[in-house]
């Protein structure tokens, strides 16, 4: 029965050690990672493809759906990505809530946002189980009514796009 514990966890070991949520890290510390369980389906976030009406390529900055204060973003952001987009949805209170793409699936993500300037940094203060996620904190992105774009290298998204658009 010993062995047999020893071998079924030998093989979850190496199960975890085989899989990455970030391949071009060259780190050289074994950590291991966790397997992510997807919240939701990916299916379930693909934008429906619409052709676009004369009145919505007309649109001005106060039909984005996005309020941009100095202090704080109400609106959702969408990642231009033609498979599994990221979302990011920020709340006036300061926090945000995310259906980020993790390579593995999609992982609904909770966290907080600071604004400094068009600076917008997110913290997501609870373990994920993703490396990336969990270490390479804050995300930093420069943030407008039209776009959200990543700031540094650090990419928050596996499709590692780095623009979002206001979501429709």
């Amino acid at each position: 029965m010993r062995k047999l514990i020893i071998l079924l966890l030998s093989v979850v070991v190496l199960g975890l050690a085989g899989c990455s949520s970030k391949p071009e890290n060259t780190d050289t510390k074994n950590t291991p990672t966790p397997t992510p369980i997807a919240t939701s389906t990916p299916e379930a976030t693909k934008k429906p493809e619409t052709t676009p009406t004369p009145e919505a390529t007309d649109k001005t900055e106060d039909q984005t759906g996005i309020v941009l204060t100095d202090t704080y973003i109400v609106g959702t952001f969408i990642e231009k990505s033609e498979t599994y987009p990221t979302t990011i949805s920020f709340k006036e209170d300061g926090t945000f809530t995310s259906n980020v793409n993790v390579c593995s699936g999609m992982l609904d993500v909770t966290g907080t946002y600071t604004l400094e300037g068009d600076t917008v940094s997110l913290s997501i203060p609870n373990e994920t189980g993703i490396y990336y996620l969990d270490h390479d904190q804050p995300f930093k992105f420069i943030v407008t009514k039209d776009s959200l774009k990543h700031k540094t290298d650090e990419a928050f998204s596996c499709a590692d796009v780095g623009d979002y658009l206001p979501k429709e």
